[in-house]
């Protein structure tokens, strides 16, 4: 777990999970009680930071693939354009598995 690494990086040892859930609005609550932390991705504190008064501390974690799926519905033909698009995240996809990844830069 990234998170728990990030820890232990630090020589801390990973707090106690006291409650586990994917609801980012719950996270969000529970943070602003001052009892609890998360992690969040990016793009969530962007839309939520300011709403919410949430602080990033700079902690810099291993950039790891996330997994991505592609969910249609049984016994129904894809929009052209859709097809397309699925076609070209397919393409994107596997260029950007087979080549080299760019190494992260330092803010």
């Amino acid at each position: 777990m990234t998170v728990a690494e990030a820890f232990r990086a630090q020589g801390l040892d990973v707090p106690k999970i006291s409650l586990m859930t994917f609801s980012v609005h719950l996270r969000n609550d529970l943070l602003a009680t001052g009892r609890f932390i998360t992690a969040f991705p990016r793009s969530v504190v962007s839309v939520n930071g300011d709403r919410f008064s949430l602080k990033v501390l700079p902690v810099d974690l291993p950039v790891r693939p996330w997994p991505v799926e592609i969910i249609t519905l049984k016994n129904r033909v894809l929009n052209p354009v859709v097809r397309r698009f699925i076609d070209n995240l397919r393409a994107f996809a596997n260029s950007v598995a087979a080549g080299p990844r760019p190494e992260k830069k330092s803010a």
